[in-house]
């Protein structure tokens, strides 16, 4: 790049679930077990699958964008999935260091004059100076850039020379032993510190990293997401259009970051990733029952693994996922998808009777309704009710609906595959297309998927439906034609455990030899609008009559809608 100068020459070297169900619908075999439908019992495969022959489609290989390749290369070269604990030791802010020698520089008299600790004293403003220096903006030009790391890196030299006159002057006669260890455990941190500039100032001598602070930078460098950190951080954010407190997943708060990047605007949701669950019915509930460890969930590699699902098998029903610095934590920028949800929050006001009734068998009291989840808005007592609203999507349009029904059918697969266990009708959105008529579905908030359990797909848990009903003809080519060894455990090997990744393979395994069955019994579907099925029924006949009624997304909303019609 021109105007870039050597870095090395100028800084030198560094140092088994249930499927409940009314109907007597029966599939056949999945390979060589039986997945049956008895009146009013049970759907489930008896054991573990082998993988199926693999067959050769001749249908080509997806080659992942540019942004999730990146994104995965970065966690692959860091090593852990779980953004915090790819986190090592920076050098400390002169109030931790302080705290960790147990007291402030002593003050001594000489000559009536006061006099600090004079290796200390020069310590404590060192690391003062060098943390005001991480709030600077990196230079635009590669030049300034390069000389601004120079002397950072000169200033924590003399951080450590101070460090080391310091333990040679106390070290076996010192009456305070804490201080020589804080020295000493300074210095290992500078030794680290100097080598993150060295990695930073190679970047910004390439011009890679505008508008980023030292600290931000080297913050990314850190985590060993730099290149990923580098387009998103606090630095390109438009802060008139992004808002702190955008909602709430099921896991933690999110924000809409709005960032402006050579290559334009780009919204984000942001969720912090935490370094261990800790709400207490997440660990023992749902992380329990999906067998992911509480201390160390990793969220947002789950999410980058969903995406890395919907790209490699051409689905397209998950949103990137790259990761972000905002406001000193790491966490998952996921691209802010189009289209809206199908569940809307609506106030219902209390009747004067109802309130009576509750007057009467004292629990009239603001306390006690409260405690009923209900709320006093201007002088009105209402309970917040989620209304499903799916019908309004379709329009009376048999060809949006057919549209819908085929990108739910990816999703369901995906979510399959993933073992997604949250995929309320609040955790997808859909977009129509009023022209070409065409419908866009994104599952967003995958945090709750890839665990250990359960071993089977056949079984129905938290907002899971089992094994989905039809696969759309593009869908079945892509499956047929992945070998899980070689084009998805390397990538997901990355961002899940070595466990996790067996109980993926067993779940890819079981869909794989499912999807052929699905196909020996014709119902693969290739136009979901005039698809003629079993008997010469349609899609919607079959999903609505044939199949158990929320064994889909699509009648699972249309079942949901009928039940929440009365809320206004």
């Amino acid at each position: 790049m021109s105007g870039a100068i050597s870095i090395g020459s100028f800084l030198g070297h560094a140092n088994g679930g249930v499927a409940k169900s009314t109907s007597t619908w029966i599939t056949g075999k999945i390979g060589r077990k039986s997945l049956t439908q008895v009146p009013g019992g049970t759907a489930k495969i008896s054991s573990p699958l082998s993988a199926p022959p693999h067959v050769d489609s001749g249908v080509p290989r997806i080659q992942l964008s540019g942004r999730l390749q990146q994104v995965l290369t970065d966690f692959k070269a860091g090593g852990s999935p779980c953004l915090t604990n790819r986190c090592g030791t920076r050098v400390m802010s002169e109030t931790d260091f302080i705290t960790l020698v147990g007291h402030p520089p002593k003050e001594t008299r000489f000559f009536g004059l006061k006099n600090m600790s004079g290796h200390y004293k020069a310590v404590v403003a060192g690391l003062q100076g060098y943390h005001k220096a991480l709030n600077h903006e990196i230079p635009k030009s590669p030049k300034a850039a390069v000389y601004d790391a120079k002397g950072m890196i000169d200033s924590l030299n003399d951080l450590h020379k101070s460090a080391k006159e310091y333990i040679e002057k106390h070290e076996g006669n010192s009456s305070d032993p804490k201080a020589v260890d804080a020295m000493k455990t300074l210095q290992e941190e500078i030794k680290k510190e100097i080598a993150l500039i060295k990695e930073v100032a190679g970047k910004a001598n390439a011009g890679q990293l505008k508008g980023m602070t030292w600290g931000q930078a080297l913050t990314g460098a850190n985590y060993r997401l730099l290149d990923t950190i580098s387009q998103h951080h606090d630095g390109l954010l438009d802060l008139s259009k992004s808002v702190e407190s955008f909602g709430a997943g099921a896991a933690n708060q999110v924000s809409k970051l709005v960032y402006n990047t050579p290559q334009g605007v780009k919204e984000t949701v942001f969720k912090p990733d935490p370094e261990r669950e800790n709400s207490e019915s997440f660990r023992t509930g749902t992380l329990f029952f999906l067998g992911i460890n509480p201390d160390k969930p990793c969220y947002a590699a789950r999410n980058v693994a969903t995406a890395f699902i919907s790209e490699s098998l051409g689905l397209g029903v998950a949103p990137h996922c790259g990761i972000a610095l905002h406001n000193g934590k790491i966490g998952m920028a996921m691209d802010l998808a189009q289209g809206k949800s199908l569940q809307r929050n609506v106030d219902v006001p209390m009747t004067a009777q109802s309130l009576a009734n509750y007057t009467a068998i004292g629990q009239g009291s603001e306390e006690s309704l409260k405690a009923l989840n209900y709320t006093n808005k201007n002088g009105v007592w209402v309970k917040t009710e989620t209304k499903l609203e799916i019908s309004k999507i379709f329009k009376g349009d048999k060809e949006i609906e057919a549209n819908f029904q085929k990108e739910a059918s990816k999703l369901e697969w995906m979510d399959a595959i993933c073992g997604q266990y949250d995929r309320h009708p609040g955790n997808y959105l859909v977009d129509v297309d009023p022209v070409t008529k065409q419908v866009t579905i994104t599952g967003i908030d995958n945090d709750f998927c890839f665990g250990t359990k359960p071993e089977k797909v056949d079984g129905k848990f938290g907002q899971c439906i089992g094994l989905p009903q039809l696969i759309d003809k593009d869908t079945a080519a892509r499956l047929k034609a992945t070998d899980f060894d070689r084009d998805l455990a390397p990538t997901l090997g990355t961002l899940i455990s070595s466990d996790e990744l067996s109980a993926a393979k067993s779940r890819f395994t079981q869909l794989q030899r499912y999807a052929l069955e699905l196909e020996e019994n014709g119902k693969v579907v290739d136009n979901w609008q005039t698809w003629p099925g079993q008997k010469g029924k349609s899609v919607e006949t079959f999903l609505k009559e044939e199949a158990p009624k929320d064994s889909s997304y699509y009648t699972r909303e249309l079942m949901s809608e009928k039940a929440s019609a009365h809320i206004h």
